[in-house]
């Protein structure tokens, strides 16, 4: 973990073969924590789920962007942070090499 920051993988979330690797878990931390402007500490993932994205930009092209035209195999996570009530969601490959918020998030 970067920094000697808190773990950010719960106990109860400890990867599977049906889940994400600490290692994708701590860099959804780190984009998220770069996104919102918040230390990576105050953040932690709450929930996370497989999914198939319709495209290379994870289904969330920019207007002007152009995006690979295939599925692409990866994750959505659920991000709490711990001075606000909303929670982020972000979209990832299965690598974690393509990272990108939901507008939805905080």
């Amino acid at each position: 973990m970067a920094n000697g920051s808190a773990p950010t993988v719960p106990p109860d979330m400890t990867p599977t073969p049906d889940s994400p690797s600490a290692e994708l878990i701590d860099r959804v931390i780190q984009k998220a924590a770069e996104t919102a402007d918040v230390a990576a500490a105050e953040l932690r993932v709450v929930r996370y789920s497989r999914a198939t994205w319709p495209d290379g930009c994870l289904g969330l092209a920019g207007a002007d962007e152009l995006c690979t035209q295939a599925l692409v195999e990866g994750w959505q996570f659920e991000v709490a942070h711990s001075g606000n009530p909303g929670n982020g969601i972000y979209r990832s490959d299965l690598s974690g090499d393509r990272i990108r918020l939901d507008q939805s998030g905080f």
